[in-house]
């Protein structure tokens, strides 16, 4: 098959790519299984307390998808200046980076301090679930600004071939966020028991933990010393590019996180226990697809890093190695979930009817998960990498926006049809998307140099 003869690649290549996906997949991995002991936490308390973080939690996955994209929009530029080596403008992008992502995630945080009931009412009509939602949002509302400069300037060691540091800092701030998490939602060691506040109250601290580490290596970090004169003084050039280049990932990252943020919306207004299964649903997938995410990593640092190099005719041969290598991940982690899908649901602390949905809604989740590899390998990877913004951004919002969200809706709410028909129009999102995404891969047209010479 012509698709396997790519995977012919000398060993150097594959422990390269290992050696940046590793560290990412191993991050992502303590993250995402000490966020299923959150979840396990709020469950012991109760199924409304679950349904009421992931609504207050849907404004914010919109507002660091955008943080995302500010992340994402640096590493197309950071990547190919690591390529020719040229430190001084990287720091430049970083700036740029966290002076357009702090506007943004300071002015959104007040905005949620400031009204959080009236934005839960657009989530959810239900007046418990509004008012523990709003409870949790006030007060979690502030750890999105103090992350902000970490999360840029991880992502910025990511596309310099040093994403082990993004490991040990995000694993210290979760491990401290679970364990304060497991102390003030219960009242253990002589706290008081403060439930969703309480895990509210965990993160705020888990992020100013976060942000010291942070600060702590960067001062310190000898492989790459972060010019702050150059990072407050970017200038035009460097400011011009990274919105050239940027603005399509803010965009797309945007667009594609309000999107995802509505299904909760719909969802919780077909029944608690459908939204409580989807929460459940969707945490445990992740927990799955964590290879995914290291391998689109790894794909946006080698691609570029060619293309700063020079070497577009490698970039394009590479692209097919990392296209089959994503697609073999995500059948592996398709079998595991549904192996797996039974017995995790029945950790959970919550109503046999709600089990029932969350096994059927991870079974449907599994079936996409090759899809949803490629999909994350060829858009978030390799398109940005190669300076092919604006296309990647238009594959990952058309499906959702023109089918997948329009009609998950009107089966949900309109029609009232089975929550099953429901997860399969969400999940069709990821279908057409892999169709657009190998076939803009193969035609080759999506590689672009983009750094420019200030020598």
């Amino acid at each position: 098959c012509v698709m396997f003869q790519s995977l012919k690649r000398p060993k150097i290549f594959y422990k390269n790519f290992a050696r940046l996906a590793a560290p990412v997949v191993l991050q992502n991995l303590i993250t995402l299984s000490l966020a299923m002991c959150d979840t396990l936490f709020l469950g012991a308390v109760g199924e409304n307390e679950i349904a009421a973080v992931t609504l207050a939690n849907s404004p914010f996955f919109v507002i660091m998808l955008m943080v995302f994209g500010f992340q994402s929009g640096s590493s197309v530029l950071i990547s190919q200046y690591w390529g020719k080596r040229d430190t001084k403008t990287i720091s430049r992008v970083i700036g740029v980076a966290f002076m357009a992502a702090i506007t943004l995630t300071t002015l959104c945080a007040a905005v949620t301090m400031l009204f959080p009931h009236q934005i839960m009412r657009f989530f959810t009509p239900d007046p418990i679930l509004l008012d523990m939602a709003a409870r949790y949002m006030k007060i979690v509302a502030v750890s999105y600004v103090i992350n902000t400069f970490t999360q840029v300037y991880i992502s910025a060691h990511r596309s310099m071939e040093n994403a082990a540091v993004g490991m040990y800092i995000f694993g210290a701030a979760t491990l401290t966020n679970t364990v304060l998490n497991y102390i003030l939602i219960f009242g253990k060691f002589g706290a008081p028991a403060l439930g969703i506040e309480g895990a509210a109250i965990a993160t705020v601290i888990s992020r100013v933990v976060e942000l010291g580490i942070t600060i702590a290596y960067a001062a310190s970090n000898r492989r790459f010393r972060l010019d702050l004169g150059a990072m407050f003084r970017p200038g035009r050039a460097i400011a011009s590019d990274f919105f050239r280049y940027g603005a399509p990932v803010v965009l797309n990252e945007t667009l594609w996180g309000l999107g995802v943020s509505l299904y909760p919306a719909i969802l919780s207004r077909m029944g608690t226990d459908i939204l409580a299964a989807q929460t459940i649903s969707t945490n445990v997938e992740k927990v799955f697809n964590v290879l995914a995410t290291g391998v689109a990593n790894a794909s946006g640092v080698i691609i570029g890093t060619l293309m700063g190099q020079g070497k577009a005719k490698e970039a394009f041969e590479t692209s097919h190695t990392l296209r089959t290598l994503s697609f073999l991940v995500g059948v592996a982690a398709m079998l595991f979930l549904l192996v797996a899908a039974w017995p995790i649901v029945s950790w959970f602390n919550i109503p046999d009817t709600t089990k029932a949905v969350a096994r059927v809604v991870l079974i449907i989740y599994a079936l996409r998960l090759p899809m949803v590899n490629i999909n994350m390998t060829t858009v978030v990877g390799i398109l940005r990498a190669g300076g092919d913004s604006r296309v990647a951004a238009m594959i990952d919002l058309v499906a959702l926006w023109l089918f997948s969200l329009p009609v998950s809706a009107l089966l949900g709410l309109v029609f009232k049809t089975h929550y099953i028909y429901v997860f399969i129009a969400i999940c069709m999102d990821d279908v057409i998307k892999c169709c657009l995404s190998v076939a803009r891969l193969k035609s080759g047209v999506w590689m672009r140099n983009v750094t420019r010479d200030f020598s």
